[in-house]
């Protein structure tokens, strides 16, 4: 998967994402590939990734690629959350927070 950045031409949506931070002055890459589309936030020790697809729903290999390639981390350092409009937005698990599953069979 490509993607191109295209902060420069999302100026507006970076404003936005910087007045709700709950960080002072957070780093904010904006992607695009294809129909889908890329928030990376970076901020004081944490991380936040919000994939949108225009065709409908994110497909696990987008998020996955988001997780591996633009946030530099693996699955088991990520929370996943599913909005119902289809948003997906990855944060990275904090130092309070277990960096393995516990898997009941």
């Amino acid at each position: 998967m490509k993607i191109k950045d295209v902060t420069a031409n999302c100026q507006n949506e970076v404003k936005m994402v910087k007045t709700f931070s709950p960080d002072e002055s957070p780093n904010i890459k904006v992607y695009d590939s294809g129909s889908t589309h890329f928030l990376h936030e970076v901020g004081n020790n944490r991380q936040v990734l919000s994939i949108s697809c225009k065709r409908g729903s994110v497909t696990e290999r987008e998020w996955l690629f988001g997780i591996r390639e633009i946030m530099k981390l693996e699955l088991e350092g990520v929370v996943i959350d599913t909005k119902p409009s289809g948003v997906v937005f990855i944060r990275e698990k904090d130092e309070s927070m277990p960096r393995t599953a516990d898997c009941y069979h």
